[in-house]
């Protein structure tokens, strides 16, 4: 049963969590689709916590656009810097996980340019640089 508060998205971020757990061998069933969800998931973690307890955002209001987050992020000192640039990372990696069904790929966001290659390497790293952005952005909310 779904409660009255509804969906918290640090779930996204336990659930890709679970999914990298179930990819330790190189031949897993659905190896890619697994991956390329943890990539997204990772992202959404961070993007709608950003957008929803740091702005206070609805999905209708107009500041509720990637890019914009991205940007009232980075305006939060050097604590929302910190917290853009692993947002970024995790932009490209669910841009690659979206989009680019060949890897490896180099995609370019706003600041950096990354060659993705969809590798366990890299869930890890989603993963750290999701864990990394939420607790920056606790400091944040602590202010």
């Amino acid at each position: 049963m779904r409660s009255a508060k509804g969906f918290d998205p640090i779930e996204f971020l336990h659930f890709a969590e679970e999914l990298a757990k179930e990819l330790g061998g190189s031949n897993s069933m659905y190896r890619d689709a697994k991956i390329r969800t943890i990539f997204s998931r990772c992202y959404y973690a961070v993007y709608l916590i950003c957008a929803s307890k740091l702005f206070h955002l609805r999905p209708e209001h107009p500041d509720f656009r990637h890019d914009k987050i991205y940007g009232k992020v980075k305006n939060k000192g050097e604590t929302g810097r910190q917290i853009a640039k692993e947002l970024e990372h995790l932009w490209i990696y669910r841009k690659v996980a979206d989009y680019y069904l060949s890897t490896p790929c180099t995609v370019r966001g706003r600041a950096i340019e990354k060659t993705v290659i969809c590798s366990l390497n890299e869930v890890s790293d989603a993963i750290n640089r999701a864990k990394r952005a939420l607790e920056k952005l606790n400091i944040l909310l602590s202010l």
